[in-house]
């Protein structure tokens, strides 16, 4: 029997197998040929049986002993693939601390569902009544925490490094998609954020979201403005509430009341207009306010 050191901080032993080159070429840096006699190894391989199961031949069991907390590490110069071996193919990670790597992954993609991510982080699901879903859940007996979803933008191109954001930057956006008519993935509806001036001890910032016919998009269809105001097709709107172009309060096309582009507003159906004690009644006719200031009747009942 031999003593081997292998970074540890004592040794253990094995019976050594060496093939240098192995069988039908291949060569074997080190392997032992039976399973372990003491709890207190660094490295075993070809480990079968006994201390923890289960073992096998490819099993490789790093700082097993409670005493060597400090030498479970594994390096490996290359790539490291990961397999349980078993019908189901999970993999369990079982780490104290954080699991991170200092190196982007390949391509900068990771997959769940997916071997060929299209994007830094791509969720697929394929199949009938099938969802792809991600959760964010939280649990704490506090009214003020929750769980958030951040999206956060810097105004430079070094990773972490904090530059103020400027006027009409896009500090994020979720976009709806869909396929088009050319079998093309496609955008359908935006909402998105906009910084409208220079940054304070906030950000000023339009909400603004859009969507998409099956010919053209829709420019400033709802806009929640930094002031406080709400624009519907503007992107500027100078009141809590400000429509540019027609719109319609009512029954839709029985009885409403319209205010054109133009500046006329227009009273239909039976509901009539009233003025104090004065009461004009359209008797599902129209009665026009238009913007020459005149006031006209088409047919009204006293």
């Amino acid at each position: 029997m031999e003593e081997i050191y292998i970074g540890s901080m004592g040794p253990f032993l094995y019976d050594p197998t060496e093939d240098l080159p192995g069988q039908a070429g291949v060569k074997q840096g080190l392997a032992t040929s039976g399973a372990p006699i003491r709890n207190e190894d660094v490295l075993r391989l070809a480990d079968i049986g006994s201390i923890a199961a289960p073992h096998d031949a490819s099993y490789v069991v790093i700082g097993l002993n409670a005493n060597l907390a400090a030498e479970r590490r594994l390096q490996v110069g290359n790539s490291l693939s990961l397999t349980d071996g078993g019908a189901n193919g999970d993999v369990t990670l079982d780490a104290i601390q954080d699991i991170r790597t200092t190196a982007v992954p390949e391509f900068a993609g990771l997959g769940i569902g997916t071997a060929a991510p299209q994007t830094n982080l791509d969720v697929v699901d394929a199949g009938t009544n099938t969802q792809s879903q991600i959760f964010i859940r939280g649990f704490n007996d506090q009214v003020v925490y929750c769980p958030e979803l951040r999206i956060k933008k810097s105004h430079s191109d070094t990773l972490g490094t904090l530059v103020t954001t400027i006027d009409t930057e896009k500090l994020g956006q979720i976009i709806f998609s869909g396929v088009d008519s050319g079998n093309l993935v496609d955008d359908g509806a935006h909402i998105t954020a906009i910084q409208d001036g220079a940054a304070g001890a906030f950000i000023p910032t339009n909400l603004i979201l859009l969507t998409h016919s099956s010919t053209a998009k829709n420019i400033n269809q709802f806009v929640l403005h930094n002031d406080g105001n709400v624009g519907i097709g503007t992107a500027a709107p100078g009141a809590k509430l400000e429509v540019v172009g027609s719109c319609e309060f009512g029954d839709e096309g029985t009885n409403y009341t319209a205010i054109e582009a133009d500046g006329d507003v227009l009273f239909v159906g039976g509901g009539g207009l009233h003025f104090g004690e004065v009461s004009v009644v359209g008797n599902a006719n129209a009665s026009v306010l238009n913007s020459a200031a005149k006031v006209q009747f088409v047919h009204f009942d006293t």
